[in-house]
């Protein structure tokens, strides 16, 4: 987790209201104070100290996808955490041969790909065990491994076993 640390924490001291990390940062004060309402109703983040919820909300790259767009492929190599801002996803999971699949519809609030974080170090590989295919609206904010640990949130977030996505991400 301390590879790249360096860089985060420098592009974070630059991170101001527009510009950012990689991905788009809130382009005005109003689209920051809405972000920042967004993050503090949900479930995750309600028991994150208030003093990281600015940090979060200027340092989460957004990404507005495509009606229809595969955001994650079953398989894929995850490399961040998303969480649903905006709009939904349907996620996809394999049933077995011969089996119509799961499907779950994530709405704002839902996230996945949190193993990434948790497995943060050691080289260890995390694979998408579904399908996430982006829908009307869909928004999502993103951070990796690198920004998790600048975010000071290890200390702070513990990711439970959802029942929706028992079986997935």
């Amino acid at each position: 987790c301390a590879a790249g640390l360096g860089t985060v924490l420098q592009q974070l001291r630059r991170l101001s209201g527009v510009g950012g990390l990689q991905g788009r940062a809130p382009q005005s004060e109003e689209e920051f104070a809405q972000r920042l309402e967004f993050l503090g109703e949900v479930p995750l983040f309600k028991r994150l100290p208030l003093a990281h919820h600015p940090i979060l909300a200027r340092g989460m790259r957004g990404t507005p996808w495509t009606a229809g767009e595969v955001v994650v492929e079953l398989g894929a190599q995850l490399t961040e955490f998303m969480l649903v801002a905006q709009g939904w996803a349907e996620l996809q999971i394999d049933a077995g041969p011969g089996a119509e699949p799961v499907v779950r519809r994530l709405r704002p609030g839902d996230y996945f790909g949190e193993r990434v974080l948790q497995a943060c170090g050691g080289g260890v590989v995390v694979r998408s065990p579904a399908r996430i295919v982006a829908g009307p609206g869909l928004a999502t904010l993103a951070m990796g491994p690198a920004e998790f640990e600048a975010f000071g949130l290890r200390e702070h977030l513990t990711f439970h076993r959802r029942r929706a996505l028992s079986h997935c991400v």
